[in-house]
């Protein structure tokens, strides 16, 4: 905790005894509890915040694809749960290291246009089986969890 003093002024310079070698402090303490205060509405208020490798819940989760990350880059979900994938900036696709997919505007194995894209693209993919998918941009990532890339970890269902 970071303590901060001030000289103090108003009623509390006044209560200093006159002479005194020492000058009259006050703790700031107020603005480091407002702060402290709305740091933890502000995290209440976000609901349940995961970590990046934490297990997804629910029959849906999405990746994001920005800047030069993905986000979470790694991801355990159950067998059966759906990722989309968006892209929210940037020049991106996603590429399975096994080359078992490749979207952005759509699919290549569905019909769609896989190549690397700054559009505004989403696509999902349903894991039905529990394995590891690892995947990567083509542009700013490579196999092998080099540069713009992540991991999905799917485990069995309940």
């Amino acid at each position: 905790m970071n303590v901060i003093f001030t000289a103090a002024r108003g009623p509390a310079a006044e209560r200093a005894a006159p002479g005194s070698r020492w000058r009259a402090y006050r703790l700031v303490a107020g603005r480091l509890g407002t702060l402290s205060a709305a740091l933890a509405l502000t995290l209440l208020g976000c609901g349940t915040v995961k970590t990046p490798t934490e297990m997804a819940g629910g029959s849906q989760t999405t990746v994001l694809a920005s800047d030069f990350v993905f986000t979470p880059a790694n991801l355990t979900v159950r067998a059966g749960t759906t990722v989309m994938w968006t892209n929210t900036g940037g020049f991106h696709n996603v590429t399975a290291d096994d080359g078992s997919f490749r979207c952005s505007n759509g699919c290549d194995d569905t019909g769609g246009n896989g190549d690397p894209s700054t559009a505004t693209w989403s696509f999902a993919r349903t894991f039905n089986s529990p394995t590891v998918v690892r995947f990567h941009c083509q542009i700013h990532g490579a196999a092998g969890g080099v540069g713009m890339s992540g991991t999905i970890t799917v485990t069995a269902a309940p």
